[in-house]
């Protein structure tokens, strides 16, 4: 129970290889349930990352279909800079996505700083096609 509350439980590999299955588009049987529902990201919101994305030193990375809500607002972009324990700034940014319920958000980031200390300890790694994947679950005071 504490895990769950905390977040600090990770995701089975098993419920992480159902999640990416479910996803992907294939055709329904008839009668069978669908996979998770997809909708392609609006033209506004690519538009709005497009304009911040020669901002950026690297490519940005953008979310091109999500859980298909109709409640869910706008998506947030925020480019920004991070400065490490020697000084030096490292570009970033973040995508904050509403899910469509109260309270229920997720975000997508990236940035130059590719050590840092937030990201050094990962609960789980994952490799899902060719790319690897470190999930960062939120650690409650009493792990450290």
């Amino acid at each position: 129970m504490q895990s769950f509350l905390d977040g600090t439980a990770a995701i089975s590999k098993r419920k992480l290889n159902e999640a990416v299955h479910a996803a992907r588009p294939r055709p329904h049987a008839h009668g069978s349930a669908p996979g998770l529902s997809l909708t392609p990201t609006s033209s506004e919101a690519l538009v709005q990352a497009r304009s911040t994305a020669p901002q950026l030193p690297f490519r940005l990375e953008y979310p091109r279909v999500r859980d298909a809500y109709a409640g869910a607002g706008p998506d947030t972009l925020l480019h920004y800079d991070i400065r490490d324990q020697q000084g030096h700034l490292h570009p970033t940014y973040v995508i904050v996505i509403d899910r469509g319920d109260l309270g229920e958000f997720y975000d997508v980031q990236g940035s130059t700083w590719t050590d840092s200390p937030l990201l050094g300890d990962p609960s789980q790694t994952v490799q899902i096609g060719s790319r690897n994947y470190s999930l960062q679950t939120p650690r409650s005071p009493t792990d450290s």
